[in-house]
């Protein structure tokens, strides 16, 4: 079952305490959800997310039935409620025959060190590839896999490979090589367009690095120079090993990506600090 923090959640528009939530994904039919990172307050690029979250629900098919404006307002009131303004919170929708619920709630969270910030962490590969990746949907079946390789706290994330042996992405986040100088990062139609994968590549444009938008065969991560995760927890977070390969610690431009994408977000709090409280 999901587990939900703080002292309470928002289902259906109204507040409950977290001693009544119950969420059991596998017994639903259908699952769609966001996870947002709040900081000082402020849900990091909140609109990103809620686009995304109303453009899985048109690939699924469904209508979820708020706008856009209704559910800034209980995100905020999920702040208010718990007076908490720093962690992961989740939107799900889910549907079961006729039946629709939606909920808002923090999640339990982990965010990388400062010395995984600075040595990069470990990756495993998985072979899997997500029906209609483009659509933030709940697969069960790839979750319950991923987290149990996962449960060896040394391995921080696992890299999916496909049929042909095509590293698309990662389990919850985009992942960026570096090879001769050049970013090479997965087609937007092969993965989940991730709202940090988005800004990165943003923050590689403004750096003029070269980008070359394609799928990295598994054999070439022996070449590679420098590589990093891209995510709402981790946003810009090195990788030290997949599986055999060792890549070397981050390099120039993995640095200076880093560093630009932190200047987005503070720029981004300051300008939001003040915009979004509760009414």
């Amino acid at each position: 079952m999901e587990k939900c923090e703080c002292n309470k959640y928002i289902i259906n528009g109204h507040a409950d305490l977290t001693a009544n939530f119950n969420f059991e994904p596998e017994n639903m039919d259908l699952v769609i959800y966001e996870v947002i990172r709040v900081i000082n307050g402020v849900y990091l690029f909140l609109e990103d997310h809620l686009s995304r979250l109303f453009n899985s629900a048109r690939l699924a098919g469904i209508k979820l039935g708020v706008d856009e404006n209704q559910l800034k307002q209980h995100l905020y009131s999920l702040i208010y409620e718990n007076n908490c303004n720093t962690g992961n919170v989740k939107i799900i929708f889910n549907f079961s025959g006729i039946n629709k619920n939606w909920m808002i709630y923090f999640i339990p969270h982990y965010y990388p060190s400062e010395y995984e910030y600075n040595n990069g962490v470990n990756m495993v590969s998985f072979k899997c590839v997500r029906d209609n990746p483009n659509a933030k949907i709940w697969h069960g079946q790839i979750k319950d896999a991923v987290d149990k390789i996962l449960q060896d706290r040394t391995i921080y994330e696992v890299a999916l490979i496909d049929e042909d042996a095509f590293v698309s992405e990662g389990s919850r986040s985009n992942l960026f090589f570096i090879i001769d100088e050049k970013i090479i990062t997965a087609p937007f139609e092969k993965v989940l367009p991730g709202i940090t994968r988005k800004y990165v590549l943003q923050c590689c444009v403004k750096l003029k690095f070269d980008i070359s938008e394609e799928c990295l065969h598994y054999k070439l991560l022996s070449k590679v120079d420098s590589a990093f995760i891209a995510g709402t927890s981790s946003k810009v977070l090195p990788i030290k090993k997949i599986d055999h390969f060792n890549i070397p610690l981050p390099n120039k431009m993995t640095l200076n990506i880093m560093k630009e994408y932190d200047d987005m977000i503070n720029d981004y709090i300051l300008k939001n600090k003040f915009l979004n409280e509760p009414h």
